[in-house]
């Protein structure tokens, strides 16, 4: 019996939807890169084989993914963290496409979906971090390191002893513990956008827009908004949670912002016609040399959300009006 090319291929794919995560979590080994093959499967098998039975062949694989993970967390163990659910993401682009979402609202959504459940996982871990215990062995450990590095010494010589080491550590490392759901996010989302534009370009073959026309729907501004409110009002109201969780959505909001506002300088040297490698060396220099323009660059990505300042009409997205 010979199998042709295209049956294996579609038990291979079946085989990754379906193998690949129980096997990844009964040899903990999840990672970006087998998010990644897991959520291309799913593109190119949707494509092949139909949204409906890819779904469920998904489904069932991260069902069953849970199953070595279970007793860990049934003794009170996080390992949901370990899970990769990023590719889930994937069900809720393809879906809002088939009922005639436009691209760009599309593949917001599928980012937003990509944010919470890269982000949800681990508040677990992030909660257990934040402890004051785990804070000061935190401290400790980094202050440790910096003194077997001979970095203290180093430090030193330029003026900042070791108590103001200690002071600077206890407010930066709490910090990055309070941002750790914002960075996964962030990966998740630059993982999901990346994985379509791959699929979109190599498998699909289909012609990506140029980077100077990309766009996010308007409400996305909204993310900003929340994350502003969320942080003013925790900090008025003394309350930590709700802080931190206006941090998180505010740095989600910041770095899509940042990638529009790249998306306007993209704009800006196709309408004149400039340089980009030229371009590109001095945004990097200029942003090595200063924050505030990185900070420009946002503000600019995020008002042109907000308003559209490109004009870029539905139409460029691929899509019918």
């Amino acid at each position: 019996m010979v199998i042709s090319d295209k049956d294996a291929f579609r038990y291979v794919s079946r085989f990754v939807l379906v193998g690949v995560p129980i096997l990844a979590s009964f040899f903990s080994v999840w990672s970006w890169i087998i998010e990644c093959i897991i959520l291309l499967t799913f593109f190119v098998q949707t494509r092949n084989s139909g949204f409906r039975q890819t779904a469920i062949l998904l489904g069932i694989g991260y069902v069953l993914s849970l199953i070595p993970v279970i007793p860990s967390v049934s003794i009170g163990v996080d390992s949901l963290v370990q899970i990769g659910f990023t590719p889930l993401a994937g069900l809720l682009l393809v879906l809002l496409k088939e009922k005639g979402l436009s691209t760009s609202h599309s593949i917001f959504w599928g980012l937003i979906m990509a944010m919470l459940l890269s982000a949800i996982p681990a508040l677990p871990a992030t909660i257990a971090a934040l402890q004051p215990d785990m804070l000061d062995n935190a401290i400790t450990g980094t202050l440790q390191l910096y003194k077997d590095q001979g970095l203290t010494q180093a430090l030193a010589a330029q003026g900042m002893t070791e108590q103001q080491l200690e002071t600077m550590l206890r407010m930066i490392i709490p910090m990055v513990f309070q941002l750790m759901p914002a960075f996964l996010a962030i990966v998740g989302m630059l993982e999901f956008g990346l994985i379509y534009i791959v699929f979109r370009f190599f498998i699909d073959k289909i012609k990506p827009k140029p980077m100077a026309y990309w766009k996010l729907p308007w409400y996305a501004v909204w993310l900003a908004i929340i994350g502003l409110s969320s942080y003013l009002g925790g900090d008025y109201l003394a309350n930590t949670v709700l802080k931190i969780i206006g941090m998180n959505v505010m740095a989600v909001a910041a770095a899509l912002s940042f990638v529009m506002g790249l998306v306007c300088l993209a704009y800006v040297i196709k309408k004149y016609r400039l340089s980009p490698w030229l371009v590109a060396i001095l945004v990097i220099i200029a942003l090595i040399m200063s924050p505030f323009i990185l900070m420009t660059i946002v503000f600019i990505g995020l008002f042109d959300i907000a308003f559209n300042n490109r004009k870029v009409p539905e139409k460029t997205e691929g899509d019918k009006k």
